[in-house]
C-alpha cells in the first residue's frame, strides 16, 4: 500500500510498520532523512514472517528518486508557465517578438 505523508515530514526519521491483526510492528534499523524536498524511498518487507500473534525480520529502506520524472514533471512545469504568461502577454498587448522573447527568457532564467 502507498502511504502518503504530508507538507512537512520531519528532517530525520524511522519507518514503522504496524501489523493490527498481530498487535505487532518492525521498525526499521538506520535512521533516514530527507535528502529533497520530495524524497522518495522503497521498503521491501519480503523477509518478514507474519505468524499468529508476531511478526519476525527485517525490512531493508533504499532511497528511490525518480530523477527522470523529475525533470519531465519540471521542464513542463516551465512550459506550462510560459505558455500562460505569453497569453496573457498578448492579451495586454504585448506582441513584439522582442517582448516576447524577453518575457520568455526571464521565466527560463528565474
Amino acid at each position: 500500500m502507498k502511504f502518503t505523508w504530508g507538507y512537512h515530514p520531519p528532517a530525520r526519521f524511522k519507518i514503522l510498520l504496524y501489523f493490527p491483526e498481530q498487535d505487532s510492528f518492525i521498525v526499521s534499523n538506520g535512521v533516514y532523512e530527507r535528502y529533497a524536498f520530495d524524497s522518495y524511498y522503497k521498503v521491501d518487507a519480503r523477509s518478514l514472517e507474519i505468524k499468529s500473534g508476531s511478526v519476525t525480520g527485517s525490512i531493508t529502506v533504499e532511497k528511490n528518486y525518480d530523477y527522470k520524472w523529475e525533470l519531465i514533471s519540471l521542464f513542463a512545469r516551465i512550459i506550462i508557465t510560459i505558455s500562460i504568461e505569453i497569453l496573457i502577454a498578448l492579451l495586454f498587448g504585448f506582441r513584439a517578438r522582442k517582448q516576447i522573447y524577453i518575457i520568455a527568457g526571464v521565466n527560463i532564467i528565474t
